[in-house]
């Protein structure tokens, strides 16, 4: 007896890989697609109307047809939801602001990567003034910061007063380079700034999540006291206590 694949019991697995399919071919082709929202509402639609179509026919056949309009529904929806989520579609995000940003208001988002001449980290918009009045505005900007001396290394929870515009995030400039563009705006990041010491002030402390400033606090301890132990002469310390163990 030949074993067949029964699709009953994998209706979930149909339904997660419709859906996944749908957010993955956003994330390739979105930028291109126009509102998906009210053709997901008539998606539903033709789904109920569809049931009962099948319901008074009672064929296979009939059920078939709309076991597939259903998925074809989650792949739609799992677009529209990747499409919800984007940041930069919003009228509020700094991408559709009409005018120049001349200040900006924004928590640093993450630990520092530290560079040799730069501190590296990601900026999360809260207001922007522009025209000389204040809105409220969302978007992520990836900023640099020199290593200078006298400037301290940026802290999560930080609330910076910045000045200035930020830039798009720009293009890979040879082909088949690393598109670092499209990596920002996997994480919902679409502007660039370099931020001088004199450009920003520290005006608030306000933590978007206490556990991610427990971890981001205990990484920073780990890194100064490996950076500690590392040391010939910290080294040599331990070694003494341990001869005299």
């Amino acid at each position: 007896m030949k074993s067949q694949i029964k699709w009953a019991p994998l209706a979930f697995v149909r339904l997660v890989v419709a859906l996944v399919a749908g957010i993955l071919t956003y994330l390739y082709v979105g930028q291109t697609l126009p509102e998906l929202l009210p053709w997901l509402l008539g998606g539903f639609f033709l789904i109920v109307v569809g049931q009962w179509w099948a319901a008074r026919r009672g064929s296979a056949g009939a059920n078939d047809a709309v076991g597939l309009l259903a998925l074809a529904v989650v792949f739609l929806a799992g677009l529209t939801s990747a499409q919800l989520a984007t940041e930069s579609r919003r009228a509020s995000h700094l991408s559709q602001l009409h005018g120049p940003v001349e200040f900006y208001r924004a928590v640093v988002d993450e630990n520092p990567v530290v560079r040799p001449a730069t501190y590296a980290t990601t900026l999360r918009v809260s207001a922007v003034r522009v025209t000389g009045r204040w809105q409220t505005a969302i978007g992520g900007i990836r900023v640099s910061v020199p290593r200078e001396e006298g400037v301290a290394a940026p802290r999560y929870g930080e609330v910076w007063l910045v000045r200035g515009q930020p830039a798009p995030a720009k293009a890979p400039l040879n082909p088949g380079e690393f598109d670092y563009r499209r990596y920002l705006g996997y994480h919902q990041i679409y502007h660039q700034q370099l931020i001088h010491p004199d450009q920003y002030r520290q005006i608030d402390f306000l933590p978007p999540a206490m556990c991610a400033l427990l971890v981001c606090g205990w990484r920073r301890y780990s890194m100064v006291y490996l950076g500690a132990i590392s040391r010939p002469s910290a080294n040599m310390h331990w070694l003494r206590r341990w001869s005299w163990a």
